[in-house]
């Protein structure tokens, strides 16, 4: 991954990781209530969450556990936004 990321850098393009992780991966159907724990449990103030969250079919408590996840941040003073070029590359410390 060291050697992975630097060359991605040395080329010139912007990787982002992230630094919330839903946990979603682990199982096909996690309790929507354990993802919105995990998310919510991880959010910070003061710097850019980058939320993983899964779109694979077989993820529908993920998508149940959305909306909760959003009105949660909205009513907590977080705001939501597309990663475009002007935003900071979030990274997660790599492992090899």
């Amino acid at each position: 991954m060291t050697r992975l990321t630097q060359r991605v850098a040395d080329l010139g393009m912007v990787y982002f990781d992230w630094n919330v992780d839903s946990e979603d991966a682990s199982g096909s159907n996690v309790p929507d209530s354990t993802l919105v724990s995990n998310v919510t449990g991880e959010l910070q103030k003061g710097r850019a969450n980058v939320v993983l969250m899964h779109d694979a079919g077989g993820k529908k408590t993920t998508v149940q556990a959305l909306q909760s996840i959003i009105d949660y941040g909205r009513e907590n003073g977080y705001t939501f936004k597309a990663i475009d070029r002007s935003t900071t590359p979030v990274h997660h410390r790599v492992s090899n």
